[in-house]
């Protein structure tokens, strides 16, 4: 019964940074996806829910990966895991059976926490059954500068999750948010609202950095 609970509780607490991650990438595949494994060009995004999957996956996409047809699975991460593995080499079977493609599997890890190896190897005996690589993708040793510089604005709302982001990188990256959105509140409330969400459990930002940006996120 308390397995049970701490599943579950884990469950609940990851859920809200599933709807960052799927919000904040609706609409901006071909733009964000590149960031998150190079050399991959969005083609469609598939929909899990219509697949009936009882596996549990973050975001699926049809891509072109080295200019060659394939499928991403891009999984976001809140904290560690120490199954991840299984659970990923689970979803790479079902799609590849699903779409005869090759399967390129992405783990991206918001907060600082323990990463999953690369590759994950079954064994039995001095025999290896299966050998299963996969991407890892840590965004607290990513350089929020070099996402500011380029001026990528899709990616903005993970900039407090980056290495080197502090309060005047965040209020410009809100000023030129607020200039790129001007007459879609929708949109600016969207990536404003889960700027502020990631803020929160930041842990590459000093706390009176935190309290100036989300000041002006009140404002």
């Amino acid at each position: 019964m308390g397995k049970r609970r701490n599943k579950q509780s884990t469950i609940l607490q990851q859920q809200p940074f599933d709807n960052v991650c799927k919000s904040l990438l609706e609409g901006h595949e071909q733009e964000m996806l590149p960031f998150f494994l190079e050399n991959a060009e969005f083609v469609e995004a598939v929909n899990v829910e219509v697949l009936r999957t009882p596996l549990r996956v973050d975001r699926v996409y049809k891509i072109l990966y080295w200019d060659r047809p394939a499928i991403l699975d891009l999984e976001f991460e809140s904290g560690g895991d120490a199954k991840i593995a299984i659970r990923l080499a689970n979803y790479h079977t079902y799609y590849l059976g699903k779409f005869e493609r090759p399967v390129v599997t992405v783990v991206v890890y918001l907060f600082p926490t323990s990463e999953a190896e690369s590759p994950f190897e079954e064994e039995c005996g001095p025999e290896k059954l299966m050998i299963f690589y996969f991407h890892t993708l840590c965004l607290w040793k990513l350089d929020a500068e070099y996402f500011v510089r380029k001026h990528a604005i899709s990616m903005y709302a993970f900039l407090p999750t980056m290495n080197g982001a502090n309060e005047q990188m965040l209020l410009d990256a809100l000023n030129e948010l607020s200039q790129h959105y001007e007459g879609d509140d929708v949109h600016l409330a969207n990536q404003l609202k889960w700027l502020g969400v990631l803020l929160r459990r930041s842990e590459t930002m000093s706390i009176d950095d935190k309290v100036a940006v989300r000041e002006q996120l009140n404002m």
